[in-house]
């Protein structure tokens, strides 16, 4: 008797057979999809080679109209002529930049000199746009191109300025010039990524690299000088599914075909136990330790359980922020602790000492030396508190975010020299020697000088509040396009467990359960922030018992 198939052998006959029948399915839709794909595929290109230079035209329009707008402007072409302040010019002109997010403005008087100039704080941008423009620019009166800068290349677009009766810009001679920019950088480019659904990639992306992808989508877009020369190009690149996907699924296809057949029933076996039976596992574990590594596994687990990694991996973290909000807390509640005390300590002596010779100075029995030692008396504390209302402003501006730098031009020696004279009788009184340890050269930097001012200020005031005896020596030294300054002491040096935390709000050089000198703890925090402010860094080095030097480093400019 003949042995009836099993369900296995029917089940592999009738994949097999299914497989024979998608085998030759696939060869003749194969051959209608290479045909229906070159065909989507050229229409494709055309229409994104339309996308992406409607995108850019639409972008560039923009920029060339707010160019046009305000060079057709009669106020602007009279300031030109009659000469404009930079008051005026903030005002009417820098205004471009923070209104439409552009990245720079110049503006250009009739004999090409550059009469304004302003541009992004961390571009760094300056004089960006070459005499060469001009007379390209005389010729046409609107001009768009594109020039290399050190912050990557920027889009330009320059008029000439003209009142408003003369449209196109013939009638009349150009009072100036205005020139506005945008830099094509990460950002932007990442917008046009965005807007053109593709991937951007720089002149430095070769073209035979670009072309081994042919299965892609590619248009290009040249930047331009002043005088159409090409210096650089952008290459935009999406993906093609439908080619994509016909190189891809004629391959996949073969081999789902012909391996499922054999291997359906141990994938099967298989997959239940790593895609559930194994996830569950780790869950369980999860539940029970809150292992990391566990969770770090069942992340790399497919879907739903992937996603369940993923919330747990929330909750973890969600739980170490409470822990660490916590901790946040609990030290701002310390630091509020601290600061009330400090502050009240602060506030009360000179105040205290206020009122009482105040009270002393109504006795007209009092001598006028005694009556000009109390006026001393109360003048000091008035200027203690102005000096603690000053840090405390000072603190406040730089955690808002409303400090801002003022440049001039100083010399350094001038300052140093009124540092010696502003502090000698201080140190004089503790019976302190303080040095300025001249170079003999003096140097000009500009910087800020009220902020260098405070840091040098804020430095030598604690080497002398927090010494007895010694030499308090500070000056500066020159290294390349870096300028070191110094502040040593041979006071009581740095306790090595404030160390760490010595450039922190309200930190003091002792205990605050054994408040020995006068201030708030702000000296420091406000030195370190201006130095980096300004563009430097700060640190020390410091023996207890022996001593401390601050030192700070500011970039050399003029």
């Amino acid at each position: 008797m003949r042995k009836k198939a099993g369900i296995n052998s029917r089940l592999l006959q009738i994949i097999a057979f299914a497989g024979i029948s998608f085998l030759l399915l696939f060869a003749a839709i194969l051959v209608l999809q290479k045909r229906q794909a070159d065909m989507i595929h050229k229409e494709s290109l055309e229409q994104f080679n339309r996308e992406v230079s409607s995108i850019i035209n639409l972008k560039s329009t923009g920029l060339r109209q707010i160019a046009f707008d305000y060079t057709y402007w009669d106020e602007f072409a009279s300031v030109m002529q009659t000469g404009a302040t930079n008051e005026w010019f903030e005002d009417n002109i820098s205004t471009i930049l923070s209104s439409y997010g552009y990245d720079y403005v110049s503006v250009y008087d009739k004999h090409y000199k550059l009469v304004y100039e302003y541009g992004v704080e961390s571009q760094n941008l300056s004089k960006v746009v070459p005499s060469e423009v001009f007379s390209g620019l005389n010729e046409k009166k609107l001009l768009n191109f594109f020039i290399k800068t050190k912050s990557g290349v920027m889009e330009i677009a320059s008029a000439s300025i003209h009142p408003t009766f003369d449209r196109d810009r013939k009638a009349t001679k150009p009072s100036g010039y205005l020139f506005i920019g945008r830099l094509w950088n990460s950002d932007y480019i990442g917008a046009l990524s965005t807007l053109t659904n593709s991937s951007v990639h720089s002149l430095e992306f070769s073209k035979e690299e670009i072309n081994e992808n042919s299965h892609k989508l590619k248009s290009s877009f040249s930047f331009t000088d002043w005088d159409e020369k090409r210096i650089g190009t952008l290459w935009f690149i999406r993906e093609s599914p439908i080619e994509a996907l016909y190189n891809k699924s004629w391959v996949y296809m073969f081999f789902i075909l012909l391996l499922s057949m054999l291997i359906i029933w141990f994938s099967l076996r298989y997959s239940i136990r790593k895609w559930v039976i194994g996830p569950i596992n780790l869950i369980e574990l999860i539940l029970n330790k809150e292992s990391i590594s566990d969770i770090v596994k069942l992340k790399k687990s497919f879907g739903e359980f992937s996603q369940i990694g993923v919330l747990f991996e929330r909750y973890i973290t969600q739980k170490e922020e409470l822990r660490e909000a916590k901790e946040r807390a609990e030290r701002a509640d310390l630091l509020k602790t601290q600061f009330l005390s400090n502050i009240s300590h602060e506030i009360r002596t000179p105040v205290n000492g206020i009122i009482g010779f105040s009270e002393l100075l109504k006795d007209e029995t009092i001598t006028t030396e005694e009556r000009e030692e109390y006026i001393s008396i109360i003048q000091s504390g008035g200027e203690r508190m102005i000096l603690l209302i000053n840090d405390l402003i000072n603190m406040s501006k730089m955690e808002s975010g409303e400090e801002v730098i003022v440049e001039s031009t100083l010399s350094l020696t001038s300052l140093f020299e009124h540092l010696f004279n502003f502090f000698k009788q201080d140190a004089s009184k503790k019976g302190l020697y303080l040095k300025f340890a001249n170079t003999g050269a003096d140097l000009l930097i500009s910087t800020d000088r009220e902020k260098l001012f405070i840091i040098l200020n804020n430095l030598i005031k604690n080497a002398i509040k927090y010494s007895t005896s010694g030499t308090i020596e500070y000056g500066y030294k020159k290294e390349g396009d870096i300028l070191t300054f110094f502040v040593k002491d041979q006071g009581i040096g740095i306790s090595d467990n404030l160390k760490d935390i010595v450039f922190d709000r309200f930190i003091q050089g002792e205990s605050n359960k054994n408040k020995n000198y006068d201030g708030l703890g702000l000296g420091l925090p406000i030195a370190k922030a201006y130095t980096e402010l300004l563009g430097g860094n700060i640190w020390f080095e410091s023996e207890y018992g022996k001593g401390t030097a601050f030192y700070f480093t500011l970039p050399y400019k003029l």
